[in-house]
């Protein structure tokens, strides 16, 4: 074993190169910094205040707190303990840091344990599980954990791209910003919460402030909610316990059973579409969908509901108005509206799940650009990227829920209405734009063809630039037409139709098939909706 002492200077700092083994480091109250490698030393020198180090085999260092230690690469485990600020590029096995108040890693192939984190914490992508403890008042950004990211104890704010696993989060948050959650998430206290998609089940203990959740897949519950909800699609059940601020305005789609708790003396206005039973309240009864509305107070706040199963209201005060009705069957244009909304908003999962990917490349710059002595500078930076593009996906989102709200009331722009061969399509202008937005990523992805099949299947359509100027009033009555491949509607009409003019030119086909084929994965990606791919591919021919 080599062992070798350095004075430690005002500002020592530890640079290692390349590690094939573990790496421990210790403080201790000696003023010096001590090497101790049990493999081959190919560097170990000093200048000024840094030490740099290239060893094969085991490290051990001990020096004093205020020390700054940064590796290139580790082909073991690293352990850390106490040290001011300590940054990685690559760990092959695990990582476990206690006391280390700055902590900076680029990716970690094993499991990332972590306590007393005193100030930050900035991981790109962690291959195995994150758990943190003790990270008062710590700012904590992560890319992507493959496994389960699990906090105890308090934090001033957690964002998080993608999670593989299950998030539990047992003490309280300032702000939780999340975009995928693969497994069940479970939250004790926080104040603003986003979230963009949970495929597992969603528990909130008690939300003070902002709640906005994309999608659900499983089960969704909220305790207590004091603030304002925006949540899109609960696939399962919904238990919802809340004091809606006078502001709120919720719509929210449930596959299953909904039970709504109002809390203390609601200001509330209540609608809902109900498929089955409706408990609590007054309400027709008999089959099929049933309508209420009921005004608790003044009915400031709003909340929408569109119940696939039963529904369950309580609440200590009685509404001043109600109405229901039933059997009256559902309105297929309403429920167009709650599958879009669904459907944009949980788009909002895919958006900031796609953040893990990315921010781990913003971590790998960084690191090249800067060195990984750099390690405090460019986790600031990173952390602000990502927060500048994390609030640039929610306002698309919201942007998203407001064409979604202004469909249900009636005042949107003119639908598109498409026929084909006797079936019918309708659409809003807005989803071709998006359409065409989701090929070019699905391109950029490495879907081979993606933007040329979608641009083939709408090159066999005609969308004119506007509606039908209105007739002159001296013009006589335009004799009537033959039947077209367009429907018309009321009000603002966009008209599809089949390019009859020039036909398109011939495609063999071998290439048809494979553009449907490159279509049916857009659709099993969940890039488009399955409405939107049978329109492409019934346009394919």
């Amino acid at each position: 074993m080599t062992e070798q002492r350095f004075p430690a200077g005002s500002a020592p700092r530890v640079r290692i190169g390349r590690l094939s083994g573990d790496l421990r480091v210790a403080v201790w109250d000696d003023d010096t910094i001590l090497v101790a490698a049990a493999g081959q030393v190919q560097e170990l020198y000093q200048e000024g205040d840094e030490v740099v180090i290239t060893s094969a085999g085991d490290l051990d260092l001990q020096l004093p707190a205020r020390a700054v230690v940064s590796a290139a690469a580790c082909e073991g485990d690293v352990t850390a303990a106490g040290v001011r600020e300590l940054t990685l590029e690559r760990v092959a096995g695990d990582l476990c840091t206690s006391g280390v108040a700055s902590l900076a890693v680029e990716q970690v192939a094993g499991d990332v344990r972590v306590a007393e984190l005193a100030a930050r914490l900035s991981a790109g992508r962690v291959g195995g599980d994150l758990r943190l403890k003790g990270a008062t008042g710590a700012t904590i950004t992560v890319g992507s954990v493959a496994g389960d990211l699990e906090l105890g104890g308090p934090s001033a704010t957690l964002q998080a791209a993608e999670i593989g696993g299950d998030c539990t989060l047992s003490g309280d948050c300032e702000r939780v910003h999340l975009g995928q959650v693969g497994g069940d998430c479970t939250l004790a206290a926080v104040a603003a919460l986003k979230v963009g998609a949970v495929r597992g089940d969603l528990t909130v203990a008690h939300a003070s402030s902002t709640v906005e959740v994309g999608s659900v897949s499983g089960d969704a519950r909220f305790m207590a909610l004091d603030g304002t909800l925006e949540l899109g699609d609960v696939a399962g059940d919904l238990d919802l316990r809340a004091s809606f601020s006078p502001a709120s305005k919720a719509r929210i789609r449930v596959g299953g059973d909904a039970s709504i708790q109002l809390m203390g003396a609601p200001n509330l206005t209540l609608n809902a579409v109900v498929q089955g039973e409706v408990r609590g309240v007054s309400a027709s009864s008999g089959g099929g969908t049933k309508r209420i509305s009921l005004v608790y107070g003044a009915g400031s706040a709003s909340l929408a509901l569109n119940v696939g199963g039963d529904l369950r209201i309580s609440a200590e005060a009685r509404p001043g108005s109600s109405s229901s009705s039933s059997g009256m069957g559902g309105s297929s244009e309403f429920e167009r509206d709650w599958a879009e909304l669904g459907r944009e908003l949980g788009a909002l999962g895919r958006e900031l799940g796609a953040l893990g990917r990315e921010l781990g490349a913003e971590i790998a710059a960084a690191l090249s650009n800067e060195g990984v002595a750099g390690g405090a500078a460019w986790a600031e930076e990173v952390a602000r990227k990502v927060e500048e593009q994390a609030r640039r996906i929610q306002a698309r989102a919201e942007e998203q829920a407001r064409r979604a709200a202004a469909r249900a009331r009636g005042d949107a722009p003119g639908r598109v209405h498409v026929k084909i061969n006797e079936r019918e399509w309708q659409l809003d202008p807005e989803r071709l734009e998006r359409i065409k937005d989701q090929a070019r990523r699905a391109a950029a992805d490495g879907l081979a063809g993606a933007l040329e099949a979608v641009e083939r299947a709408l090159g066999r359509m005609r969308v004119p630039p506007g509606p039908p100027e209105p007739p002159s009033p001296a013009a006589p009555p335009a004799a009537p037409t033959p039947p077209t491949a367009a429907t018309p509607v009321t009000g603002q009409t966009i008209r599809i139709e089949r390019e009859a003019a020039s036909p398109a030119p011939a495609v063999a086909p071998a290439e048809i098939e494979r553009e449907r084929e490159t279509i049916l994965r857009m659709i099993a990606e969940g890039r488009i909706s399955p409405e939107e791919g049978d329109l492409l591919l019934e346009a394919l021919g």
